[in-house]
């Protein structure tokens, strides 16, 4: 049975990965021209996040994982439990935002270069909004 108290700490511990996301985004938000390829906003593998993303997962992550193999006070692990929920899902979902969008690009790229005038074929709408059939999948452009 789950404690009503360690509910609210795996939220505040949420709460807490949202403020470190926050924090880490927010100069490069402010002023993205100055920070555009400086550290820690660089994508170290094409296709994968930035390193703030890294940070804001990686860091709770392995708070949680200190906190349970020091045995760490309940609260403090549930606390980094929250963060490292947030942290991890909030990587998952700009990994598979960065590698869809790669994907389709390539796609697009792979369209583009078998169609290099544009589409001749498909109904007047497709072309119109500039739908390009390749082996059964239209792409988007």
């Amino acid at each position: 049975m789950v404690d009503r108290k360690d509910v609210k700490q795996v939220a505040v511990g949420a709460g807490l990965g949202v403020l470190l996301d926050i924090a880490t985004q927010l100069p490069f938000e402010y002023d993205p021209a100055k920070w555009s390829g400086t550290w820690p906003y660089v994508t170290p593998v094409e296709g994968l996040p930035p390193v703030d993303d890294w940070i804001v997962a990686g860091v709770p992550i392995a708070a949680y994982l200190l906190a349970r193999q020091t045995k760490a006070k309940q609260k403090t692990q549930n606390i980094t439990l929250g963060a490292a929920l947030y942290g991890g899902a909030m990587f998952l979902h700009h990994t598979w935002i960065r590698v869809t969008q790669a994907l389709q690009t390539r796609e697009i790229l792979k369209a583009q270069a078998t169609y290099p005038s544009g589409p001749k074929h498909g109904t007047p709408r497709e072309n119109r909004i500039g739908a390009i059939k390749t082996s059964g999948n239209a792409v988007m452009i």
